[in-house]
């Protein structure tokens, strides 16, 4: 399963990346889903196993993270759930 991590803008999701894969957390890029909102328009996908580490990193380096969110996919189509 994988989560969503989203931001207030777009200097704050290049900086998580560029920590998270430092530290060996990989994560893919993706457009932020209109029902979430229309703040930053770039989210970034992280594994499920990884979210509790990856945040602590994200604290750690002063990267602000505005929300998570488990992806679940239902009747072919993806839900965005607060984690």
């Amino acid at each position: 399963m994988e989560c969503l991590l989203t931001f207030s803008n777009t200097h704050q999701v290049m900086k998580a990346e560029d920590v998270l894969n430092k530290q060996n957390i990989f994560t893919k890029p993706m457009p932020l889903p209109r029902d979430l909102g229309d703040f930053c328009g770039i989210s970034l996908r992280i594994d499920r196993g990884q979210i509790e580490q990856g945040c602590e990193i994200l604290r750690c380096n002063d990267v602000n993270l505005d929300g998570i969110y488990d992806i679940i996919q239902k009747n072919n189509k993806k839900e965005y759930v607060p984690w």
